[in-house]
């Protein structure tokens, strides 16, 4: 096995993992939060994939934000307003004058959705960030991943790493995990699953009731079956029934 190939099947198999462990949350908990955890790991592996291979100039940062979105941006339009709003986002962080924006040459995305409903989820999200990190300030590896995050809950990931595809040779060398013929459309089929979630939004001071943990949850149902195992009938007896409610 050549070590090309090695290379990209470990990054398949590190996001294959992240993904597993997203769905598998969605599933148990019915909602994922769109700043948990889990969400920023496979937005890291992602990133990893987008950076395999990627062509670089000298003196250049090894980061996605501008070697992918800044040049997709050029050609794609809802790429260049991700990136008009994350450089928005990065400039009050440091309180600076806001970057060069690419030209946008389009008016629709490739799914038909018009460039306007794409500004006004992004400035939604844009809302919801501040108000969220009005006190604290982001991690590194938060302000890095920021634009793979906001295109996953945003369900702009599919058509971001479809442009990826068709124009791979633009972007990245022949080694290149994006440039493959089979493993590049199997990367893109890993992130159809989390694309097409539905993330909570995020929680401010305002919110009063807040979620268990899954171990929690699954505590209390370990609880509740033991109770109703233990009963002689269907019904679990009146002080087993106070004892689960007890614990609820």
């Amino acid at each position: 096995m050549s070590r090309r190939r090695v290379e990209r099947e470990r990054l398949l198999a590190s996001t294959k993992k992240a993904v597993k462990q997203l769905m598998e949350e969605s599933v148990t908990r019915k909602f994922v939060h769109e700043e948990s955890g889990i969400v920023m790991t496979l937005c890291v592996k992602v990133e990893a994939c987008f950076l395999h291979g990627v062509r670089t100039k000298l003196f250049v940062p090894s980061s996605t934000f501008e070697l992918v979105l800044g040049r997709l941006a050029q050609f794609y339009a809802p790429a260049a307003e991700l990136y008009h709003v994350c450089n928005e986002i990065v400039a009050c962080q440091r309180n600076t004058g806001i970057t060069h924006t690419p030209k946008m040459y389009k008016t629709t995305s490739r799914d038909g959705e018009t460039i306007e409903n794409v500004k006004q989820r992004l400035q939604q999200f844009k809302m919801r960030y501040f108000s969220h990190h009005t006190k604290k300030q982001p991690s590194s590896t938060t302000m890095r991943v920021l634009w793979v995050r906001i295109a996953l809950v945003e369900k702009m990931m599919a058509g971001l790493v479809n442009s990826l595809l068709q124009n791979a040779s633009h972007f990245y060398e022949e080694r290149a995990l994006l440039c493959h013929p089979v493993d590049g459309p199997i990367f893109a089929n890993l992130l159809a699953g989390p694309n097409a979630l539905e993330f909570s939004k995020i929680k401010t001071s305002t919110h009063v009731l807040s979620d268990p943990p899954a171990p929690e949850l699954i505590e209390k149902q370990r609880l509740f079956d033991a109770c109703h195992n233990d009963s002689p009938s269907s019904q679990p007896d009146q002080p087993a029934l106070e004892k689960v409610i007890s614990m609820c």
